[in-house]
């Protein structure tokens, strides 16, 4: 049996779900141009400050490493 083409909006919902079952969610959010200067300043992000996909995954590298951080600190 050939699989059916998947409309836009069921394929978001299979998106939707896998996301679920791995316990992720999808944020949208603004960070502010100094978020973005920061993130180059630090080192996350090679300049590319138009590059949103680039913007994006500098910022969850950053959170990555801050979560890790904080949960390797002795309390």
């Amino acid at each position: 049996m050939t699989r059916r083409a998947s409309s836009p909006s069921a394929e978001r919902m299979r998106r939707l779900r896998e996301r679920r079952r791995q316990g992720k969610i999808c944020l949208m959010f603004e960070l502010e141009p100094w978020a973005i200067s920061g993130l180059v300043e630090l080192g996350w992000l090679a300049g590319r400050r138009d590059d949103q996909g680039a913007v994006v995954n500098a910022f969850r590298r950053f959170v990555g490493y801050a979560l890790d951080m904080t949960r390797n600190t002795d309390r």
